[in-house]
């Protein structure tokens, strides 16, 4: 059982499974140029949790690729993920629909390593302004590194505000 934060609006999980390889790619689909931070962080991602590099490309995605890819439509920072035995998908709505698209898989990674599990998903945020605030007055107060980390920790979990 996947635990995903914050939980999809619909969930379907179907039968059998996507195996992660080092010869696929992760695909920016349509000149997806928005993409690139978010298949930066996927890449990332798999080196970290299977021990494989795997490159980025521009162009259409072939079998067995992880397909990026902004489909604009309603509702705004809306995405559908769809893991199938072929390939994966994320089709995000806008940009940041896009990127937490990829939040979510990146969670699905982390969670199953190389063996992701077919399922579609998908989500929007119920709220258009998501943050976090950290009070900083009564302690010691972080180096850069530290902030940066806090910030990709953050959008991690799709929030699209850090208040210090």
């Amino acid at each position: 059982m996947l635990h995903l934060l914050p939980v999809p609006r619909r969930v379907e999980v179907h039968n059998g499974a996507f195996f992660l390889t080092p010869d696929m790619c992760i695909v920016l689909e349509n000149g997806c140029e928005l993409a690139r931070t978010g298949a930066k962080q996927l890449q990332a991602e798999i080196l970290a949790a299977c021990g494989m590099t795997v490159d980025i490309r521009i162009g259409k995605a072939r079998v067995g690729d992880i397909c990026l890819a902004v489909e604009t439509a309603e509702p705004a920072q809306g995405y559908a993920l769809a893991i199938t035995a072929e390939g994966v998908s994320v089709a995000g709505h806008d940009g940041a629909g896009l990127l937490h698209g990829v939040q979510t898989l990146r969670q699905i990674i982390r969670q199953s390593g190389w063996k992701l599990p077919c399922m579609t998903i998908a989500d929007a945020p119920d709220y258009p302004v998501r943050g976090f605030y950290h009070d900083q007055t009564r302690g010691r107060i972080g180096t850069i590194e530290w902030l940066k980390r806090l910030a990709d920790e953050c959008r991690f979990y799709k929030l699209n505000q850090l208040q210090l």
